[in-house]
């Protein structure tokens, strides 16, 4: 068997991927890339956490270097950057859609049993009284994250999630929650959902990319810090 890092030509493929001077050729390389190292035969699914080990690690090579390029030589290397993460997002999103090993998908969570929540919206009022025309019940699947609750509940209200604070039965769920479902937290029938404003201000999403499709300064050094934290 052949594996998709040992596949004649992918090394053009690399290459057209990051030196594409049109988006849309770059995108399309992009796209069967990920479709090489991600859509694999059945005699292949075994080794699927390997392939797609190589994948990253390969990915994160060439990221290596073009930050070599840009911390010692003072080349604008940018682009390349903003095409390998967008390289890695795509296939990271098909492997949470299909899953990968053991793991379970994030995408294809099973929905579970439906809740209905009492929300209590305590968010867009002015004064401390309870206006009951601003509460209402909210049906939800068991194991839906709770970030996609805030989402919800963020839509229906009109504010930004990352604004929302939630508490359950006077107990306050903690950002660090966001990925547990209502299930982890032991959310029962009827539980009532007080939603209100974080008192913290709130920081202002940024632009990451420039008008020239470029990593904006403010980006690349924080994408520069986590790379150097993590890896």
């Amino acid at each position: 068997l052949t594996l998709p890092s040992q596949i004649a030509g992918g090394e053009a493929l690399w290459k057209i991927v990051l030196d594409a001077k049109y988006d849309a050729v770059s995108s399309k390389a992009i796209e069967l890339l990920n479709k090489i190292y991600t859509k694999l035969g059945e005699n292949m699914e075994e080794r699927l956490t390997e392939i797609s080990s190589q994948f990253v690690e390969k990915a994160i090579d060439k990221l290596n270097v073009f930050y070599e390029y840009v911390t010692k030589q003072g080349e604008n290397k940018s682009n390349e950057i903003v095409k390998l993460l967008k390289l890695i997002e795509i296939m990271l999103h098909d492997s949470e859609k299909k899953g990968n090993d053991c793991i379970t998908p994030f995408l294809g969570l099973p929905k579970g049993n439906r809740l209905t929540l009492k929300v209590l919206n305590y968010a867009t009022e002015t004064t401390a009284s309870t206006n009951l025309s601003d509460n209402f019940s909210l049906p939800v699947p068991s194991l839906l994250t709770l970030w996609q609750l805030k989402l919800v509940i963020s839509n229906r209200l009109g504010v930004v999630p990352e604004l929302l604070k939630i508490s359950v039965s006077g107990l306050d769920i903690k950002e660090s929650d966001n990925w547990r479902t209502p299930e982890d937290v032991q959310f029962a029938e009827e539980d009532i959902v007080k939603v209100s404003k974080r008192k913290e201000d709130y920081v202002a999403r940024v632009n990451v990319v420039s008008n020239q499709k470029a990593l904006t300064d403010k980006a690349l050094e924080v994408f520069t810090e986590v790379f150097h934290r993590f890896s």
